[in-house]
């Protein structure tokens, strides 16, 4: 598309794998928009080849052009502990600074609750760049973030938060309706629009065939705002993956895999991964961990037989798809939920029978409706009439840009 020469300069930020597969619709949707000239402001993870180098994937996947933001310390790829994290926050909002003085934004859009998204709105609005945030009014009361959501929502200036329930919590702490725009949940969206992995491209990604094996995907992240620390979620982990392995060894129905995705750039991650590259190494046959499942995450889940660990995708879009999920400790805890789920603490006697009747549904229903719907690629249908969350975004910015003579704030 040809961008006039008085085209309004977009910055979306993207630090994760995780916030990228529910940013890439809404960068994909502004592309197509007359009046804007949309890129995307690649750094974090996205460029640490510890956690698959993701950056290749946004490249490959976004219709803009990318700008890569690099402000990881070069001696590490996690920090430790909060100190090391502290210094990682303020060289992104440092890196984020530069970033919109090379690019001259006018509007800044960002996802999520990270502390490398605090950084890049920081940024924005000491620079008066106004600022849009996407699922803004979640509660996860075991985790940092937190503080950082409801931080980034008293720095922004116009809301996409997923559900009215959400919007209602932004009133309450003193944003103004006029801001507010309530989009639907993204991920909930996209998996009414997926289709489960055949076998043999699921074997491929996972090392694991669904058609012989029972696949768990598994994420576990450090819990940094609980008395649950790292090296206990490590031991737990361990202990549960070998009692799950060992009371399915002779079990005459799928066997049990585990398909682990990395912990987050969090204090505490680098302990957990270690444990989980240890497993692999141990059981080779039967645990594989990836750096990333990127944007195949929906259609893999449709693949899988349950999600397990203490991540928002297991709260948001395993539920969307009305896949079995275990959600462990209290990262998540007050979060909004689009389906059910099954919560235990960080206690493997509690959770390795969880585990087990989860398995024990799985394989009973190998020949029920639900299993015939997704080994044929039937998905929920969407919802007739409301427009894709991606749409409203757009609709919304394209909008804001179009009507103001300026966007000073």
């Amino acid at each position: 598309m040809q961008v006039p020469p008085t085209a309004r300069r977009i910055a979306i930020v993207t630090t994760t794998r995780a916030e990228w597969h529910l940013l890439e619709p809404v960068v994909n949707e502004l592309a197509t928009r007359q009046g804007l000239e949309t890129f995307v402001l690649a750094g974090g993870t996205h460029l640490e080849q510890a956690f698959g180098m993701t950056v290749r994937a946004v490249e490959a996947s976004s219709l803009c052009p990318i700008h890569q933001v690099s402000f990881m310390p070069d001696e590490s790829i996690a920090p430790s502990d909060h100190t090391a994290m502290t210094r990682v926050i303020g060289q992104a909002v440092i890196s984020f600074a530069d970033a919109y003085e090379r690019h001259k934004p006018d509007l800044v859009l960002i996802l999520g609750d990270r502390f490398e998204i605090l950084s890049a709105a920081l940024a924005a609005v000491s620079m008066r760049i106004p600022l849009a945030h996407l699922e803004g009014g979640h509660v996860t009361e075991g985790a940092i973030d937190e503080r950082y959501r409801n931080a980034i929502s008293k720095l922004a200036d116009i809301h996409f938060p997923a559900l009215p329930l959400q919007g209602e919590r932004l009133r309450s702490i003193g944003v103004a309706e006029s801001q507010i725009v309530a989009t639907g949940p993204i991920g909930a969206a996209l998996a009414r629009r997926a289709k489960p992995l055949a076998p043999i491209d699921m074997e491929k990604l996972s090392g694991f065939n669904p058609e012989q094996r029972a696949i768990l995907i598994a994420t576990v992240h450090s819990e940094t705002a609980s008395t649950t620390t790292a090296d206990q979620i490590a031991g737990i982990t361990r202990r549960v993956v070998e009692a799950v392995l060992d009371l399915n060894h002779s079990h005459k129905g799928f066997q049990p895999a585990f398909l682990f995705t990395l912990a987050n750039l969090d204090p505490g991650g680098d302990v957990i991964n270690k444990e989980l590259y240890a497993l692999m190494n141990r059981f080779p046959d039967d645990v594989h961990v990836l750096p990333s499942i990127g944007h195949l995450y929906i259609q893999a889940l449709m693949a899988s037989a349950g999600v397990i660990g203490n991540s928002s995708s297991g709260i948001l879009e395993a539920c969307a798809i009305g896949l079995p999920v275990l959600n462990i400790g209290s990262r998540q805890k007050g979060r909004d939920r689009y389906g059910p789920v099954t919560d235990v603490p960080w206690d493997a006697a509690t959770i390795v029978p969880e585990i087990q009747k989860l398995l024990a549904e799985f394989n009973s229903r190998q020949t029920g409706s639900l299993n015939k719907r997704r080994s044929q690629g039937e998905t929920e249908p969407a919802h007739s009439g409301a427009p894709d969350p991606w749409v409203i975004i757009a609709d919304r910015v394209s909008g804001l840009c179009r009507n103001l003579k300026r966007l000073d704030l």
